[in-house]
């Protein structure tokens, strides 16, 4: 399947057991289970009670799991409950979202290490130091 191939679960079609594919996926009914998808997209009326994992994921509906994506909007309306995983997050006014908001480790990791290699050998206090900030007595 290319990644353009688009699948619907519409509304009224419950799935139990997960879903994966090359896709986009549009979520309108229910699902049960996980979700491995290039690009999800939940529906007002859709839910889905499990993992998800995308590309990208937008979502209007209802999800109870967690979410792990490069880019996830929660649009108004919306009702998350689970943590997110993610590189960009955007929340509409009026999206509920319960869990947490976990950017990726990747940047995150060199952040971190950047910055205590730069404050490890600094020291405030001392007469050397070029910080223009007051000193402590």
């Amino acid at each position: 399947m290319s990644a353009t191939t688009a699948s619907l679960i519409a509304e009224g079609t419950t799935v139990d057991g997960a879903v994966s594919g090359d896709c986009q996926l549009q979520v309108d009914g229910i699902v049960h289970g996980d979700i491995t998808v290039t690009h999800l997209s939940v529906g007002e009326v859709g839910k889905i009670e499990g993992a998800s994992k995308a590309e990208s994921v937008e979502v209007r509906g209802r999800v109870v799991g967690s979410i792990a994506a490069k880019e996830v909007k929660l649009l108004a309306g919306c009702n998350v409950e689970g943590d997110i995983s993610h590189e960009q997050l955007v929340i509409e006014p009026g999206a509920i979202f319960e869990g947490r908001s976990l950017r990726h480790q990747r940047p995150v990791a060199a952040l971190t290490a950047s910055t205590t290699s730069g404050v490890s050998g600094r020291n405030l206090n001392s007469p050397k130091s070029a910080d223009t900030h007051q000193r402590l007595p």
